[in-house]
């Protein structure tokens, strides 16, 4: 009890009252600075998971490799299938539980308007299933993939692949391909009988988490915790003093 008086009688001294009332506006002040800070921190990860999601032409993604963060991104394109361009893709499944049906993909050959050649999953169809190509111009709403990895040696048995890879549908096209894949979600205009459209199986990726500002947020209310711990320090080690003397 008597430790708590003393403690108490040096808190009420009036430049103790003074340090206690600035230590106050300097906590205040740090606090709304971290939350500012944090604020835009979650701004900045709103734009930029806006601008993942955003439809951008399948020009600004398709290359002889692919960048990571674009794999998930929905593109357009415009161009033309070569219909002597065709992989099946075996043993792959469409709907789930019970009612799953193993058919395949088909993957066609499609030349952009700007004369890059990407591979392209239309969808899935019954095992050796007929289905429509359209001959003239189209636009596709696509999802970007990265080429499968799994079974890297397969080859393909019958006409049918395992896997589908650019680089050995290039070979066996004769053309060169963009690295990896795109999974229609649309075409326009739409064929009568083309393939059942399937789900991409990576979906856009999480943006990167701006840390900088993160921890800049945390910075502040560290500063306002020390800021404490200094005061009431020096409201002890003042206690002591008096005491010795």
């Amino acid at each position: 009890m008597r430790s708590r008086n003393k403690y108490l009688h040096e808190f009420l001294k009036p430049v103790s009252i003074v340090v206690a009332l600035l230590l106050v506006g300097v906590c205040v002040l740090f606090f709304f600075l971290g939350k500012w800070q944090w604020d835009r921190t979650q701004n900045i990860l709103n734009a930029e998971r806006a601008a993942a999601a955003a439809i951008i032409s399948a020009r600004e993604v398709l290359g002889p490799e692919l960048d990571p963060s674009d794999f998930g991104r929905t593109v357009v394109a415009s161009g033309s299938y070569d219909i002597t361009h065709v992989a099946r893709i075996g043993n792959r499944l469409s709907g789930g539980g019970d009612n799953a049906n193993v058919g395949q993909w088909i993957v066609s050959d499609f030349e952009l308007d700007t004369g890059e050649h990407v591979a392209v999953l239309r969808g899935w169809v019954p095992p050796d299933g007929t289905y429509s190509t359209p001959s003239e111009e189209v636009e596709l709403r696509a999802v970007v993939q990265p080429n499968e990895a799994f079974y890297e040696d397969s080859k393909q048995i019958d006409g049918v692949y395992a896997v589908i890879d650019s680089a050995v549908l290039s070979s066996e096209w004769g053309v060169t391909l963009s690295d990896g894949f795109l999974v229609v979600e649309s075409e326009f205009p739409a064929s009568p009988n083309a393939p059942k459209v399937v789900p991409p199986t990576i979906q856009t990726a999480e943006v990167a988490f701006p840390l900088q500002n993160f921890f800049y947020a945390v910075q502040w209310w560290i500063f306002a915790l020390f800021a404490i711990a200094l005061y009431v320090r020096w409201i002890m080690v003042s206690s002591r003093q008096r005491d010795i003397r």
